[in-house]
């Protein structure tokens, strides 16, 4: 059973806090730049509120019964919280990176090829490859997921 998003109580709660937010703003000696057009930004406040309330509403998963609940089983529970933890390992991982690895990592996300990313950093598809590789095993290893960081090649023979 899952709340409608018609609950006017709620909208006009959500109201109040965007105009005492606006309210403090404008009150406010920060030295921020100067609301332009209050309608917008009072709408705009508005807007956001709902939005991320909404959002963490919808996080939160309604059953109808406990045996919908019991459904799920204690197997799902080990899964989602090992996703979790990848996916915050991810994020520190693509935080540890340098821009450019970066970029081709969000060019390779996007289902571009190495020649595709070579081509837009103006080298080979291989070159592409090692690079970013080198990249990410650097990442890791300021993370400590690597037990030593990667020696470059430059200037060796």
């Amino acid at each position: 059973m899952r709340r409608e998003r018609n609950d006017h109580a709620e909208a006009a709660e959500v109201l109040e806090e965007a105009v005492f937010s606006v309210s403090a703003r404008l009150q406010s000696e920060d030295e921020l730049a100067p609301i332009q057009n209050l309608d917008s930004y009072l709408f705009h406040s508005f807007v956001r509120r709902f939005s991320k309330r909404a959002q963490r509403e919808d996080r939160i998963q309604y059953f109808e019964s406990a045996e919908a609940l019991d459904s799920l089983g204690a197997g799902s529970q080990g899964d989602w919280v090992a996703e979790l933890e990848n996916e915050i390992l991810l994020k520190q991982v693509i935080g540890a990176m340098e821009p450019r690895v970066r970029a081709m990592f969000a060019l390779r996300s996007a289902g571009h090829s190495w020649k595709e990313v070579g081509r837009q950093f103006g080298i080979s598809a291989h070159n592409a490859e090692v690079q970013f590789a080198y990249g990410l095993k650097k990442a890791k290893a300021q993370l400590g997921l690597d037990e030593e960081p990667p020696q470059s090649r430059r200037g060796t023979k």
